[in-house]
């Protein structure tokens, strides 16, 4: 993948961590130099990546690649940063530790895919009711019906749910009210 970003929009590994949901990173191993904290302005293949570019690895038999990688940023399994951190020479690039390199690094994708998108206008449904004192970023859509309230802010960047729900909610419903009868002989339970 080619680089997505001009280096000057582009963010601080740092940066782009904080942004990434999920609590994926175990560590970060800071490289040498510029990759202490490199900026990262897009995604590449372990032997093609570029000096401002992420990769991964989750095989040690793609150590041969690792060792020749231009890229700022790899993401590793807890063994492969084991068997780095014992190296005599550490290397230049940061690695960021991580049990899950696949999910992290479709989860940096999906980040970069957003960054890229043009700004959009403000768009709201005319049968949506907005507050005056609502922050809306230029790239949110309100959509039929809705109502925004008071000193709402509707932000750009982008929101994962957690399958954390209370009695009576799943993925397709949300019971409203009480799930316990009220009268009849199961009343009393």
């Amino acid at each position: 993948m080619p680089v997505l970003l001009t280096p000057e929009r582009a963010p601080l590994l740092s940066q782009l961590l904080k942004a990434i949901p999920g609590g994926l990173v175990q560590k970060i191993v800071p490289g040498i130099g510029q990759f202490s904290d490199p900026t990262v302005a897009g995604l590449g293949a372990l032997p093609n990546a570029g000096p401002y570019e992420a990769s991964f690895i989750v095989h040690p038999k793609y150590l041969e690649q690792l060792a020749v990688t231009q890229a700022a940023v790899v993401i590793v399994l807890p063994e492969i940063d084991e068997l780095l951190s014992q190296a005599p020479v550490q290397p230049a690039y940061a690695r960021v530790v991580c049990k899950h390199p696949y999910l992290l690094y479709a989860r940096i994708a999906q980040w970069f895919d957003w960054a890229r998108q043009p700004a959009r206008e403000i768009r709201v449904h005319p049968s949506a009711v907005v507050d005056p004192t609502a922050i809306l970023a230029p790239s949110v859509t309100v959509g039929p019906l809705a109502v925004i309230g008071v000193a709402v802010a509707a932000l750009t960047s982008p929101a994962f749910a957690q399958k954390k729900y209370d009695t009576g909610a799943t993925d397709k419903e949300i019971k409203i009210g009480g799930i316990s009868p009220y009268s009849g002989p199961a009343s009393a339970y």
